[in-house]
């Protein structure tokens, strides 16, 4: 009887430096969200702490439905791309456009101000989700062992950490100083 060697998959350290990139990618958009959206909001545009409760509470009660369709979509797409590759290709343009929109003072008031930062704050969570969903079910595409998946997804939680401590540290003082 014939023995197959079986190979063990082994960690490509570049892969992983390279898939990190993409949660640095993720954070640089999303940490302005969760860390400046609220003052942005109340400061600058101008919403009650009401308001901003409103457009918190539609928006995490789409996400609840929005998110478990794009893994739908994401699990039954079979593209000459691949599963994610296309929604890689697709959503972060639009990501980058929701940003800046929701970081954006319309010259309206009352409801149609509220309106507005709740379609651009639930489109930003959308693409966001669009791109965070396709980056993350890209682990199992680029590796098949889980001892591998878990070292990538180590290093992406790496990359994580040092991008949130490194805009804490530069890019949160600039924008509270600038909004004095």
């Amino acid at each position: 009887m014939e023995t197959k060697a079986i190979t063990q998959e082994k960690t490509n350290k570049t892969l992983g430096l390279f898939y990190s990139f993409g949660e640095v990618g993720s954070q640089l958009s999303w940490y302005m969200i969760n860390s400046y959206l609220t003052l942005f909001y109340t400061d600058i545009v101008g919403l009650s702490a009401a308001a901003i409760s409103f457009i918190m509470l539609v928006a995490r009660i789409w996400d609840a439905a929005n998110d478990p369709m794009m893994g739908l979509l994401a699990d039954r797409t079979q593209t000459r791309w691949g599963k994610f590759r296309p929604y890689l290709m697709i959503g972060p343009p639009f990501l980058a456009v929701f940003n800046i929109l929701t970081f954006t003072v319309f010259p309206v008031e009352g409801a149609a101000k509220v309106a507005i930062c709740l379609i651009c704050y639930i489109a930003t969570g959308m693409a966001y989700t669009v791109v965070n969903l396709s980056y993350s079910g890209l682990l199992n595409r680029i590796a098949r062992d889980s001892r591998v998946r878990t070292n990538y997804a180590a290093a992406k939680s790496v990359a994580s950490a040092v991008i949130s401590m490194l805009l804490s540290a530069f890019a949160m003082p600039v924008i509270l100083y600038s909004a004095q």
